[in-house]
């Protein structure tokens, strides 16, 4: 069985980052869309070896990455990577 890379959503790409933001509330919002993300990819019941596990992966990444985009702007989402 061969193992596929992927890249993690923005909000776990660059933990200090995250850590260096002065406003609570962005603060807060990030964390809720990494619970979300982490919810929606363990809460599909497919196993990690499942090959549509890493479907789910990558609709939930997109997700959360389009919800920061729309939110805070594509030049905070590139930083956040």
């Amino acid at each position: 069985m061969s193992m596929v890379t992927v890249p993690l959503p923005a909000v776990f790409s660059n933990p200090e980052t995250i850590q260096s933001i002065h406003d609570p509330q962005i603060r807060e919002s990030l964390v809720d869309l990494a619970e979300e993300f982490v919810r929606e990819v363990n809460g599909s019941g497919v196993s990690p070896s499942d090959p549509r596990y890493g479907e789910i992966w990558v609709k939930a990444r997109e997700r959360a990455d389009e919800q920061i985009r729309l939110q805070y702007g594509q030049r905070f989402l590139n930083e956040l990577r």
